[in-house]
């Protein structure tokens, strides 16, 4: 068997704390560019205070609550909901709004619409699935990059 010679030693020796500065210094680089990243959108605006609170938001803060389960909704995730969910919804908007909470359990809904003053609060262990079948999201006017067409609308419209 042939000996590596000391050259070859030497030269794997000397590269190795090479690599691993060069590593560490665009490490270095990175986390201080990060650090110095200012605020703002691509186009160079400012972003707003509210749009950088990341506080966590209280339930008992939005109002009257209208938890799905209580409105007949099922924990079940292959059952589309999507007619009781949106009854739900319907009904906090009558009653001047309030929040709709998906408890813990999973969902599965198709494209819901959301009125004034009503939000949705999907608790701790809660999932609202959409559904995977285009049916449950139904056409509808709506306007994209200037041409007026229907499409389709998302699980959670506004």
């Amino acid at each position: 068997m042939r000996k590596k010679s000391p050259d070859v030693n030497l030269s794997i020796t000397m590269k190795l704390p090479c690599i691993i500065t060069f590593c560490l210094l665009g490490l270095f680089s990175a986390a201080e560019a990060q650090k110095n990243q200012k605020d703002v959108f691509p186009d160079g605006t400012p972003m707003s205070g509210w749009f950088l609170d990341h506080t966590k938001v209280k339930l008992g803060n939005l109002g009257k609550q209208y938890v799905i389960t209580d409105f007949g909704a099922k924990r079940d995730s292959n059952l589309i909901q999507t007619v009781t969910i949106q009854k739900v919804i319907d009904e906090a908007a009558r009653e001047g709004g309030g929040v709709v909470v998906i408890p813990k359990g999973t969902f599965l809904s198709g494209a819901l619409f959301f009125k004034p003053k009503t939000h949705l609060y999907v608790a701790d262990g809660g999932k609202l699935k959409g559904s995977d079948d285009i049916a449950d999201y139904p056409a509808m006017p709506s306007r994209m990059e200037g041409q007026n067409l229907d499409y389709f609308p998302a699980l959670v419209n506004a």
